[in-house]
């Protein structure tokens, strides 16, 4: 566009200093692509100075000098209890399959990136810029994070460039509540940019679905350091509380001090680590389980196994649950689910024994032992006459404010004593 820059060079003889900022901006916007356009900003790194708190460096792109941090964990490091070397076990599909990956695949690690961002503000929107992005990846054996940092907003494009740059060869990506905050985030600043998002085309797996599925009826809540403390045995020390992050940062960018926004780069590294540990340790939980499970554990792990089609495992999960339960509420919930197992697989004597079973201890009343065996004794046994006590047993029991489910069972009812009656007129 020659005509456009002859035009954007005559506006800057005749109002140079005039409105510097918007020149700049335009000028920067219609030179795409060429070498430099911004100086050394050496000036500006003495000024705010985040390379004597962090180790890192300053890279100069196109649209100014990015700040890039490395951290690295050595190959015995522990992270809580989970060794980030068990990591290199996870192999299959289990988390593309768990995880729904629309293209399933097997896992390899050595093309996984582990994301995390920092913004600065928490509710998302075009105005929140991601000023921190961090990608941990394994290198020669260690587990290594880069951080890269933009100390102003000026620099947001160059970030977003060595991102570009760093995440091409990957072909998938972890994250933890991701698929609804940082992902979203960052396809709006490259669209914003007028780019492709690199993160467009990678197999996205966020922990925080399988995280809730295993451990959510079990911890207060499924926050990361919530499973940080409860599941993976890290606490964190000194911590830069994350709602406190969009606020240090616009200090830092309205006096240029580096202190304590520095501290965000540990959170944020600890993040990354997290994330690493973690999805070892959800692997190895569905993977290869070890110990004794309890109650809530063996509960939640047959019901992914059965979502994943895993039956044999989902019916031994049930059963070790069945075995821990603590009252017949909880083992009522184990064997339902067990029984489902059994239905499915046509074994209906096994069925039969738990739904009895469940009718038996009644505590408290659950309609759907009631409604499959009385679906088993007529359709199966041809059993109508008991398949009728079942449903009128059902109707007294089932609270009066259950209208539809008592219409349904009414239906039923009359049925089955149709039934019952013309097998009794072919008999006599």
């Amino acid at each position: 566009m020659p005509d456009l820059r002859q035009k954007l060079d005559g506006t800057v003889r005749r109002e140079r200093g005039a409105d510097a900022a918007l020149i700049d901006g335009l000028r920067r916007l219609y030179n795409r692509g060429e070498a430099k356009q911004f100086a050394d900003d050496s000036f500006t790194r003495a000024v705010r100075g985040m390379h004597e708190f962090v180790d890192g460096e300053y890279i100069n792109t196109a649209f100014g000098d990015v700040f890039v941090a490395t951290v690295k964990y050595p190959k015995q490091h522990q992270h809580g209890t989970v060794a980030m070397d068990s990591l290199k076990t996870v192999e299959g599909d289990l988390l593309h399959r768990w995880c729904r990956v629309p293209e399933v695949k097997e896992f390899d690690l050595k093309r996984t990136l582990f994301m995390d961002t920092e913004t600065s503000g928490l509710a998302g929107g075009g105005g929140t810029i991601p000023f921190l992005i961090s990608l941990g990846f394994f290198d020669q054996g260690c587990f290594k994070v880069k951080q890269f940092f933009a100390d102003s907003p000026e620099v947001e494009e160059g970030m977003l460039d060595l991102v570009d740059e760093f995440v091409k060869p990957a072909k998938a990506l972890i994250t933890f509540n991701g698929k609804s905050f940082d992902v979203p985030q960052l396809e709006t600043r490259y669209l914003l940019k007028r780019r492709r998002s690199p993160f467009a085309d990678l197999d996205h797996i966020d922990l925080l679905y399988p995280s809730r599925q295993l451990w959510g009826g079990q911890l207060p809540d499924c926050q990361l350091q919530t499973l940080e403390s409860k599941i993976l045995g890290f606490e964190r020390e000194d911590d830069f509380p994350g709602s406190e992050v969009p606020a240090a940062y616009f200090r830092f960018l309205r006096q240029g001090n580096s202190d304590p926004l520095y501290r965000v780069f540990q959170h944020n590294a600890d993040d990354i680590a997290s994330l690493s540990a973690l999805t070892g340790h959800l692997w190895q939980s569905l993977a290869k389980p070890t110990g004794a499970p309890s109650y809530g554990t063996a509960l939640a792990r047959g019901r992914i196994y059965r979502r994943l089609g895993k039956r044999e495992e989902a019916a031994r999960s049930f059963s070790d649950a069945m075995e821990s339960a603590a009252s017949g509420r909880l083992w009522t919930r184990a064997a339902l689910d067990l029984a489902m197992i059994y239905k499915a697989e046509t074994r209906w004597r096994d069925a039969e024994k738990l739904w009895r079973r469940a009718i038996d201890l009644d505590d408290p009343f659950r309609l759907s032992p009631y409604v499959e065996l009385a679906k088993y004794l007529e359709h199966k046994a041809k059993e109508f006459e008991e398949g009728a006590t079942v449903v009128e047993k059902a109707l007294h029991c089932l609270p009066a404010h259950r209208i539809n489910e008592r219409h349904a069972l009414e239906h039923r009812l009359r049925r089955l004593l149709r039934k019952t009656a013309k097998a009794a007129k072919a008999v006599s």
